[in-house]
C-alpha cells in the first residue's frame, strides 16, 4: 500500500474518540428503550380501547335486544277492534286461587271476552269487580255492578285491552249499609 493511504487512514483513526463512541451507543440504547415502551404504552392503550368498544357493544345489544321486547309488548297491548265474541261461564271460587280458574289463553285477533260470573248465591245484588295483572298491578274496577235476572253478573272486556298473562278478578258484594264484603275470585290466564 502506498504510504499516503495509511496516513490518511491514520488521519481518521485519530479523530475517533472511544469516549464519544461510548456516548452515542447509550444515546441510541437509550433512544431504542423508550421507544420500547412508547411502544408497549400504546398497545396497552389500545388493547384497553378495544376492550370498552366490546363492553359498549355488548351492552348495546343488550338494550336493543329490551328495546325490541318492549315494541313488541306495546303492539301486542294496543287496543284493537275485536274480531269475534267468546263467551266464558265461570263460578268464583271463595278463596283466591293459587293456578287459574278459567284460561281461555291469548287469542289472535282479539276477542271480545263476555263473563258471565255466576252470583247466585248470597244476598248480594250490587258488587264491586277488581281486575289485577299479577305482575303488573291494577287494570280496573267496576263499581255498583248489579247481576242481571239470571243471577249472573256479565262483563264484556276486549283481550287485546289486557294484553298477554294472568288477571286476578276479586268480586265483593255490596250490604245495605253499603259495605263491601268479599263474594269471590276468579283468575284469568290470558296467555
Amino acid at each position: 500500500m502506498d504510504r499516503e493511504h495509511i496516513e490518511h487512514e491514520h488521519a481518521e483513526d485519530e479523530d475517533f474518540d472511544a469516549e464519544d463512541a461510548r456516548d452515542a451507543g447509550r444515546g441510541a440504547r437509550g433512544g431504542t428503550a423508550i421507544g420500547r415502551y412508547l411502544v408497549i404504552a400504546l398497545a396497552l392503550a389500545l388493547t384497553g380501547a378495544l376492550g370498552g368498544m366490546l363492553a359498549y357493544g355488548r351492552k348495546a345489544s343488550t338494550i336493543s335486544a329490551a328495546l325490541e321486547e318492549l315494541r313488541r309488548e306495546q303492539r301486542m297491548t294496543q287496543l284493537q277492534a275485536p274480531a269475534g265474541i267468546q263467551t266464558l261461564r265461570v263460578r268464583p271460587v271463595r278463596m283466591r286461587p293459587e293456578r287459574a280458574t278459567i284460561a281461555p289463553g291469548w287469542s289472535v285477533p282479539p276477542q271480545l271476552l263476555e263473563l258471565h260470573i255466576d252470583a247466585a248465591e248470597g244476598t248480594y245484588t250490587q258488587f264491586q269487580i277488581t281486575i289485577d295483572k299479577l305482575d303488573a298491578g291494577r287494570v280496573l274496577q267496576l263499581r255498583r255492578v248489579a247481576r242481571d235476572s239470571n243471577r249472573e253478573l256479565r262483563l264484556a272486556l276486549n283481550s287485546s285491552a289486557f294484553g298477554p298473562g294472568e288477571y286476578l278478578v276479586e268480586i265483593q258484594g255490596y250490604t245495605w249499609r253499603g259495605q263491601v264484603e268479599p263474594y269471590g275470585w276468579v283468575r284469568l290466564d290470558l296467555r
